[in-house]
């Protein structure tokens, strides 16, 4: 297969699983919700809820599936391995290094603009989160298992295996980072914001070339997200 073919496979899945990462949480509230109002229950009560988990759990179950294929094309070792602690420090060192540099990029940013604004996507996270145990049950389901399943698999698994493979070290970490970074701001573009997210991006696919198993890039996306989710 040509790296033309290579590409435009990887466009393809690219797209797709970014729709389909959209689709987890459109339907997964439309779905819980509809069918919670079936049912005569409120539609961000306990029934609601429940039905919220199963469905976005079956969903990213399904999802992951299918990129987890995509991925074996061009890496047929994916998998889960055993652990091992000389590969797992690359996730705390990880996740020091995403705290570090948003430290530095808002630190950058007050002295720039003489603020630090809340990235739109993390203002909407936080407005759903305040909604009640509904929307702290979606977005902590969303933060600390869909998006480093899914999103790992689109923007290092299929990003990384697809592009720039065998073509210099460093030209595919550069492509997930600022993939991964624009995915996260392109509601509301901010050079900060976008800096922020890029940098996490960039972490997470040296995370994955260093160890070359994608669980410990799941694994440091997973520790910050929590830590970020808890109060």
């Amino acid at each position: 297969m040509t790296t033309r073919d290579d590409w435009l496979n990887g466009a393809l899945w690219l797209i797709g699983g970014i729709i389909l990462d959209f689709a987890i949480q459109i339907l997964g509230v439309g779905a819980s919700q509809g069918l919670a109002m079936v049912f005569g229950q409120p539609a961000n009560g306990l029934l609601a809820t429940v039905l919220l988990i199963l469905i976005v759990l079956a969903m990213t179950y399904g999802i992951a599936t299918l990129l987890i294929y995509a991925v074996r094309l061009k890496s047929p070792n994916l998998r889960l391995h055993p652990i091992k602690w000389d590969r797992l420090k690359y996730v705390f060192l990880g996740y020091v290094g995403i705290v570090v540099g948003i430290m530095l990029v808002n630190f950058v940013r007050v002295l720039l603009t003489g603020d630090v604004d809340v990235a739109t996507n993390q203002q909407v996270l936080q407005d759903t989160f305040n909604q009640g145990p509904y929307g702290i049950v979606f977005v902590g389901v969303l933060a600390i298992i869909v998006a480093p399943i899914v999103e790992e698999l689109i923007f290092r698994g299929i990003v990384m295996n697809y592009f720039f493979k065998n073509k210099g070290w460093w030209w595919n970490i550069i492509l997930s980072a600022g993939l991964f970074g624009y995915f996260h701001v392109y509601a509301a573009f901010n050079p900060f914001d976008f800096l922020q997210y890029a940098l996490m991006g960039g972490i997470l696919a040296y995370i994955y070339k260093k160890t070359h198993q994608l669980q410990y890039a799941m694994l440091a996306h997973a520790l910050n997200n929590t830590l970020s989710f808890l109060p």
